[in-house]
């Protein structure tokens, strides 16, 4: 149960993400509840959790002691912090749905996708993600380590970049992915000034486009289209980690 005194966002917030993107009622069958963090729980999560303004809980992660899960672990739950999110209708719609992507690693139906996805990194990206595992304390000649960094972190930054929704004018300093994913997109006639890294190779950009398609589509779930169909919950063992010639 929710903690006394939490504010539950009531708008159909949630309903109204499903409908624009309706893959995701059958990823979240029960839903999600989305709640606004009052100051405990905003300082809470400054000092035990990840100090941002939004962060996903799925049902398994119970938390530290001192700042548990904000629901009641029946179905997922997404606890904004940031007051300028909770101001900004666009913006929340836009951080709660690109938050609800950090499933997709784990989801069976993605399986095949995200196989060719971990064997897609190449030698100039692996720096950039060397230094920010560096900075998130992970040890990645530690081969569990390394697997749950790129799976909860590192793919869903690129997902997060490339399905962003928003206009141009309204990304902000922190949507470096999404710009350059922009920035670089050949078939995008806009011109930029390619000021931001090129930080999706081609072969990541095909990745994310069929994923896009999957996300947006109510009938992909019934109807596979990448080889077998993995039955829900199920482990694909293959996990396409640390390419032949990329250096880690």
């Amino acid at each position: 149960m929710a903690e006394e005194g939490k504010r539950v966002e009531k708008s159909g917030l949630w309903e109204k993400i499903v409908r624009n993107h309706p893959s995701l009622k059958k990823m979240y069958p029960d839903g999600v509840d989305i709640f606004f963090a009052d100051e405990d729980r905003k300082e809470k999560n400054r000092k035990y959790g990840g100090g941002g303004g939004i962060e996903f809980w799925s049902v398994e992660e119970d938390g530290p002691p001192n700042f548990p899960n904000p629901g009641n672990q029946k179905r997922p739950a997404v606890e904004i912090y940031s007051e300028e999110l909770m101001n900004d209708p666009v913006q929340l719609e836009s951080a709660v749905f690109l938050d609800s992507l950090h499933q997709i690693p784990f989801e069976s139906e993605y399986a095949p996708l995200m196989n060719q996805f971990r064997g897609s990194f190449d030698n100039t990206q692996t720096p950039y993600i060397r230094q920010a595992a560096e900075k998130y304390g992970i040890d990645m000649n530690n081969e569990r380590q390394f697997r749950s960094f790129i799976d909860r972190v590192v793919i869903p930054w690129f997902l997060r970049g490339a399905l962003d929704e928003r206009t141009d004018a309204q990304l902000d300093d922190m949507s470096g992915f999404a710009y350059s994913f922009r920035e670089h997109d050949p078939h995008n006639p806009r011109t930029y000034d390619k000021s931001y890294d090129k930080l999706y190779n081609e072969s990541q950009r095909d990745i994310v486009n069929k994923i896009r398609k999957m996300v947006n589509s109510e009938n992909w779930y019934s109807t596979p289209k990448f080889g077998i169909r993995y039955g829900k919950g199920a482990v694909d063992k293959t996990r396409g980690f640390k390419k032949q010639g990329v250096s880690w």
